[in-house]
């Protein structure tokens, strides 16, 4: 599922959010469906270092795009 979120800053100062989202087949999940079964090894079965690091990765990755986003905002529609 792919979710976007749309700001908008009307001339009076006010702003205006919508949000649409959209159903997305990936190749991964066709893959996935195609063998009926996870391309990705579920959290129990996983070796605990690779766990932890992919959990910091999407940690760090999800901070760099909020400050992305806010960067965006004030450039660009503040």
């Amino acid at each position: 599922m792919l979710h976007v979120l749309y700001f908008e800053k009307a001339r009076d100062g006010s702003w205006t959010v919508t949000y649409t989202n959209k159903y997305v087949e990936s190749e991964t999940f066709k893959l996935e469906k195609q063998r009926n079964k996870p391309s990705f090894l579920p959290a129990i079965e996983g070796s605990s270092p690779a766990i932890l690091s992919a959990y910091l990765l999407n940690l760090v990755g999800r901070h760099i795009y909020a400050i992305y986003i806010y960067i965006y905002i004030y450039i660009y529609i503040a």
